[in-house]
């Protein structure tokens, strides 16, 4: 009885490892190459380009530049940029998709993404993607500009909060 059990077992492991293939490299290269991976990580970059911007705006709040000043600020924004863009260029970022991808899917279901993106609502929603991830990072932003006084309220709250603290305990 105890074979048969274990005969049932290492089949089970045996059906649910084939159903579960890790997915090829070309296939993984398919789905890259048909959902134009590399074409919307190259599209982030006016976005991340413009949360730079914002974010050194922030950073000097009312603070207005001299030309000695924008041009530190300047070279700044295109130091981060060049970082950026070296390190999140696509061919670099590639081997590490390739890898989630294998780590999350099937090979059976990403074959199935295959069939999806070369149909054509797949061909629609790898058209129009760029635009709804322009627009999703832009009403963020949006949303970000206006919760960003709110959290640095928050924080000087604290601050002062904590300091405060301080200050009468070591009175006591």
């Amino acid at each position: 009885m105890k074979k048969i059990l274990i005969l049932v077992g290492i089949m089970l492991v045996s059906i649910s490892a084939f159903a579960e293939t890790k997915p090829s490299d070309a296939s993984l290269d398919e789905l890259l190459t048909i959902t134009d991976s590399q074409k919307l990580i190259d599209g982030m970059w006016p976005q991340m380009d413009a949360m730079l911007k914002n974010s050194a705006k922030q950073a000097l709040g009312e603070i207005v530049l001299n030309e000695e000043q924008q041009k530190i600020s300047d070279n700044t924004h295109a130091k981060m940029t060049t970082m950026f863009k070296e390190e999140f260029a696509y061919e670099k970022m590639k081997p590490m998709i390739i890898k989630i991808y294998k780590e999350s899917f099937s090979q059976d279901e990403i074959d199935g993404m295959i069939s999806f993106y070369k149909s054509k609502a797949g061909k629609a929603v790898i058209k129009k993607m760029p635009v709804v991830m322009q627009s999703t990072s832009e009403n963020v932003q949006a949303q970000m500009s206006q919760i960003t006084p709110k959290l640095l309220k928050i924080q000087q709250d604290s601050v002062a909060e904590i300091k405060a603290n301080a200050t009468s305990a070591s009175t006591k």
